[in-house]
């Protein structure tokens, strides 16, 4: 089967569960080909077990963390199928802890899951797109680097670096048929707060939260109304005019709504608080709105 003949291929990150799972069934609806990516092998194979698609999904098991590795891992599916339709930068974690309890360390995982190896998967299939002359970037960041909400000092300005190079690179490319696109969503109900030490947290957020099927829905949108920034809910775009009144009013709005009970800070909370290690994760999720 030529190139020419093939379905169109979509590549979704931290495809295991929740917005990377939801979208690769959205876009298998739309008669793609998914290649699913995210460390668990098991966890991919049951999400390609359960795409609604006669086309045969592609199970890519790999650590975006290490990120030296990662053409190693899909230069062979973009050699065989050719350069993806669709590209879901969609893999993260987070932690919910106060700046010191943090190390250089967690920010540099932070930085290579959300944003380096982002870049590097970009820096793979953009040559290809741009010879097709087509093709869609989509990075889901989070609503949170909007104003900087407590106890995300590694996950978002990781999430905003990722927001900002889709920025420059549609700046760069947009005269060229590739699309650039940043999903923020809020507060979306995943694996992200099974962790107890997020309990209370979210007890606070949860009657604001989303579902992975409502931000994968606004994500494959974007393919058929391009635009380069989506928020969901569209009512999170508020954040944007307060800030423009008062950024002082904005960061206190956010601060209040974001940080633990004060019966739970700083002594009550362990030093080293994640919800998931870094290196795991298969989610996008933020925990504040």
């Amino acid at each position: 089967m030529s190139l020419q003949s093939q379905p169109k291929l979509a590549i979704v990150t931290g495809a295991s569960s929740g917005i990377g799972a939801s979208t690769a069934h959205a876009l298998a609806e739309r008669g793609m080909r998914v290649a699913l990516i995210a460390r668990d092998t098991d966890k991919l194979q049951h999400v390609a077990d359960d795409l609604p698609t006669q086309v045969e999904p592609i199970i890519v098991s790999c650590d975006l963390s290490d990120v030296e590795r990662i053409g190693d891992h899909l230069s062979p599916v973009v050699d065989r199928f050719g350069p993806p339709d669709v590209l879901v930068n969609n893999a993260g974690a987070g932690s919910y802890q106060p700046f010191l309890a943090t190390t250089a360390g967690d920010h540099r995982r932070s930085f290579d899951l959300h944003y380096h190896a982002a870049a590097a998967l970009i820096r793979l299939v953009l040559p290809g797109m741009l010879e097709a002359g087509r093709g869609h970037v989509i990075n889901v960041a989070s609503i949170s680097t909007k104003v900087g909400p407590w106890g995300h000092s590694a996950y978002t300005p990781s999430k905003a670096a990722l927001a900002s190079l889709t920025e420059t690179l549609a700046a760069e490319y947009h005269e060229r048929g590739v699309r650039f696109s940043v999903v923020k969503p809020g507060i979306v109900r995943t694996g992200f707060f099974d962790s107890p030490a997020l309990g209370r947290l979210w007890r606070r957020v949860s009657k604001h939260a989303i579902e992975p099927q409502d931000v994968a829905r606004t994500i494959v949108r974007l393919i058929d109304r391009p635009r380069i920034e989506a928020c969901f809910p569209r009512s999170h775009r508020v954040l944007d005019w307060i800030r423009a009144v008062s950024p002082t009013w904005a960061c206190r709005l956010v601060a209040r709504s974001s940080r633990p009970a004060r019966s739970t800070e700083p002594a009550d909370l362990p030093p080293q608080v994640q919800a998931e290690p870094m290196p795991n994760a298969s989610t996008s999720t933020t925990t504040v709105h």
